[in-house]
């Protein structure tokens, strides 16, 4: 395995360790401070926000143009996503909102598949079931 594959499968692996975290830590504000969900789920956004501009700057990747409409649509996707997803934590356990979690890669492929009409690729059809198998 070259040095290159080998950086990217550590932080692979990295986010994968950081996430679960990110869940645990979450899952006990919840619990011990009934803090709101609103709150947590801005303070996750402003977060990755910064980290995001900060990446950006320091050149990890480059600010694309796209259509407004396109923005607005995942725009407002991604944060039903994220907030009913710490919905689904702050009333499960955390198993319960991984595997909710991990089913959801899946189905946004079968939607593009069968809704869109997309072909997917074997590239995309290897990392889906590695993601279901590996995690």
């Amino acid at each position: 395995m070259s040095g290159k594959y080998l950086v990217v499968a550590c932080l692979v692996w990295l986010n994968i360790l950081f996430s679960v975290l990110v869940v645990f830590l979450s899952k006990w504000i919840y619990t011990q401070y009934g803090f709101p969900n609103v709150t947590l789920t801005c303070l996750h956004f402003v977060a990755a926000a910064v980290c995001t501009h900060f990446c950006e700057r320091i050149g990890v990747f480059h600010r694309k143009s796209l259509p407004t409409t396109d923005v607005i649509r995942f725009s407002l996707t991604f944060c039903a996503f994220v907030v009913f997803t710490n919905l689904s934590l702050q009333t499960n356990s955390v198993g319960v909102y991984l595997v909710f979690k991990i089913a959801t890669t899946p189905t946004v492929v079968a939607l593009e598949a069968f809704r869109c009409r997309r072909k997917i690729t074997s590239d995309v059809l290897l990392a889906v079931v590695s993601r279901l198998v590996f995690f």
